[in-house]
């Protein structure tokens, strides 16, 4: 029987993975669920975007690494797959074991709703994350992910490193702890507004109890 999520059927997964051993043993777990894998062993699009509506006929939800760069695979991440999945309102989980991955990861965090490491990649660990994107594409958002407007406020600026660095402090979640986020982060129209001691306000999931599951959108100024 497929894969049958919040009343929707999930019967093709693609998997997008550079290494064709990874590829091989991502489709045991998603043939326990019931789905059929599809394994794409190469990637003939030039872009995400390209590729992410190539996948609109073909498929009912993605399972991607976020490398992809091994053995000419592809020209981008996977999170701009994973994230252009989610507009398009194709489930989509994200895998990656890299915590440096976090500051690159976070820009299109909003639109990635579930990431999960390679060695947890189990049939119910990806049922959960299918899950996830179903609810939030009917609006229906786990308390970790769901956005409010809050209050954003400036601690510290470092931008004499090769990547631009802002440290924050979310007060309506936890107001002793420091965050930082890189400068492409933030919107172009507010990067100049960034100082210590500048407030501004974001939508971002305060309900997240990890920080690496943080995201910010509808940045504007106090």
């Amino acid at each position: 029987m497929p894969l049958t999520i919040s009343g929707r059927e999930i019967r093709r997964v693609w998997i997008i993975e550079d290494d064709p051993y990874a590829r091989e043993s991502y489709a045991y777990p998603l043939e326990e669920l019931g789905a059929l894998p599809m394994p794409a062993n190469d990637m003939p699009m030039n872009s995400a975007d390209e590729f992410v509506h190539s996948l609109d006929q073909q498929s009912d939800a993605v399972l991607c690494d976020y490398h992809l760069g091994k053995r000419n695979y592809a020209t981008f991440n996977g999170d701009a797959i994973v994230a252009g999945c989610y507009g398009l309102h194709i489930p989509a989980v994200l895998c990656t074991r890299f915590p440096e991955d976090v500051d690159c990861l976070r820009r299109l965090r909003r639109s990635i709703p579930s990431l999960i490491r390679p060695e947890d990649l189990e049939p119910e660990t990806i049922r959960r994350g299918f899950h996830s994107c179903i609810g939030e594409f009917n609006e229906h958002f786990e308390p970790h992910r769901k956005p409010f407007r809050t209050l954003v406020r400036i601690e510290e600026v470092d931008l004499d490193g090769p990547i631009g660095l802002v440290y924050i402090v979310l007060p309506g979640r936890k107001p002793k702890e420091v965050l930082k986020l890189t400068l492409d982060n933030l919107p172009e129209d507010i990067r100049p507004l960034v100082e210590p001691g500048r407030r501004l306000h974001a939508h971002v999931n305060i309900g997240a109890s990890q920080h690496d599951e943080l995201y910010f959108e509808a940045w504007e100024p106090e």
